[in-house]
């Protein structure tokens, strides 16, 4: 196997991306810079308390209507059954706190050994995390609302108790393990009004976690209460956390661009920066000028440019050019902007920063229209300018229209041939292939696997702490596929 190493601001970029608290020089291979200290997710080092409440009510979209389960009302546990605990990861449906779908560790497919998992529902989300040297967990939501859980140990699957056993299916969950083996989801319910939350909650290292409630105010609470911040979030914008705790998010909705892409309001007029320490407050708003607007509820907070420092990715449309990618600095300076669609109502989908080809260089993973044929690009910035290499190759449908789904690709090495891919699933939805960028005009589809189904979920992976990748998804004839080493 080639030795071939990140510079060190892009092992910073990682590291930051996959919340890792500790950084390291870059070493001798992709695996041992990337994976080594990664564990794959967020490690938390002090006592956190649980703060896990549920959203009221049962929604859903998309896959909902597929399965015949009766409708299932969320139910949150009683505090007294929640303990303060060690939480030892924390996992989100598009992989890192930072908004980037990147995944570090080796994977092994197209030539995995494939672990199969029959549900007895449609499955609408799925999360995975470490729990040891040699087991990983993983979560799946049901289109109804149920939670189950599994802990994969080589080629056994145990089934595990989740609490609580039933969420809001409509919000994208968010998992955390403590130190005891037990896993938990964090999402959360406002308790002063019936509606519920708007957005799951993150998980901050101290014991924090923040949420947008459905009056749109940041909300971080801790055992010393609620501080509240008044935003006009986005109803169901992501929220972003880096390693410093400061959060990024969208607000003030807009209704001056009718095209909305996702399921509910995704249309926004602004970006903002949130310190929570000491005290919660604004560093800065990043406005878009009319008739532009950001189209979209997820950012993308990871360097660009090279620099080691997070940029802010956003998709900028309006109704006579369509959708551009632009690229701020955290001070709301434009730092590059790529070349708009031309039409309106056409959506760039930004997946991903990594350095996809071994020169180190960071690019951006887009998928242009991906509703009406849509193109993979890989972009990159030039002075004041993000240029793009594309290709169509009929693996472009990261995203489904009208879906809150938009985690259905990822980046990693995904087959140990230390070069990123993004892996994303055909037109059809029924088969994943991995895309690789080797040099301008030259994108091409490397392998691919079958899911079993049609992909229902978001990709989800989990790097094994001795560097190994293994992917997970959900499909519609009620499963989950699971990819791992043959070797573990």
């Amino acid at each position: 196997m080639a030795s071939w190493c990140y510079p060190e601001s892009w092992h910073r970029v990682l590291c930051s991306t996959l919340g890792i608290e500790r950084m390291a020089k870059c070493q001798e291979t992709y695996l041992s810079s990337v994976t080594a200290e990664a564990h794959m997710q967020s490690k938390f080092v002090g006592a956190v308390s649980i703060l896990a409440l549920l959203c009221a009510g049962c929604g859903g979209s998309g896959s909902d209507a597929a399965t015949a389960s009766p409708a299932i009302t969320p139910t949150a546990p009683s505090t007294t059954l929640w303990p303060t605990a060690t939480l030892t990861s924390v996992a989100y449906t598009y992989n890192g706190s930072g908004g980037n779908r990147i995944v570090a560790g080796r994977g092994a497919l197209p030539n995995a050994t494939v672990i199969d998992i029959a549900l007895d529902g449609v499955p609408r989300w799925l999360l995975s995390a470490r729990r040891s040297d040699l087991e990983t967990v993983w979560v799946c939501v049901l289109a109804d609302g149920r939670v189950v859980g599994y802990v994969l140990n080589g080629d056994r699957t145990i089934p595990i108790a989740i609490s609580p056993a039933t969420i809001d299916a409509s919000l994208q969950p968010t998992l955390a393990l403590d130190d005891k083996g037990a896993a938990y989801l964090l999402n959360i319910v406002d308790v002063h009004t019936p509606s519920g939350s708007t957005t799951t909650a993150v998980q901050l290292s101290t014991k924090k976690s923040a949420h947008v409630d459905t009056s749109g105010n940041l909300i971080l609470r801790s055992d010393a209460g609620d501080e509240n911040l008044s935003l006009n979030a986005l109803p169901n914008t992501r929220i972003l956390v880096d390693e410093q705790e400061r959060l990024l998010l969208l607000a003030d909705p807009s209704d001056r661009y009718s095209h909305d892409v996702l399921h509910g309001n995704s249309i926004a007029n602004s970006v903002v920066f949130v310190a929570t320490q000491p005290k919660l407050q604004v560093i800065k708003k990043i406005e878009m000028p009319a008739p532009k607007v950001i189209e979209g509820n997820g950012l993308i907070w990871a360097d660009m440019n090279g620099d080691g420092q997070r940029d802010i990715i956003v998709t900028v449309s309006d109704s006579t050019v369509g959708s551009a990618l632009m690229v701020y600095s955290e001070q709301g300076a434009l730092l590059a902007a790529g070349a708009p669609i031309g039409t309106g109502f056409r959506w760039h989908h930004q997946v991903a920063v990594a350095p996809f080809m071994t020169s180190n260089v960071p690019e951006l993973a887009v998928t242009r229209t991906p509703h009406i044929g849509g193109v993979t690009e890989f972009y990159h910035i030039e002075g004041p300018q993000l240029i793009s290499d594309s290709a169509k190759l009929g693996y472009t449908s990261h995203h489904e229209s009208a879906s809150d789904n938009i985690d259905m690709s990822l980046a990693g090495d995904f087959d140990g041939d230390s070069q990123m891919e993004l892996l994303v699933p055909s037109e059809d939805f029924t088969r994943l292939g991995a895309i690789a960028h080797f040099g301008a005009n030259d994108v091409r589809r490397k392998w691919e696997v079958q899911i079993g189904g049609e992909l229902m979920t978001n990709v989800s992976a989990v790097n094994d702490g001795a560097g190994h990748l293994i992917v997970g998804v959900g499909h519609s004839n009620k499963g989950l596929r699971i990819w791992r080493d043959p070797s573990l």
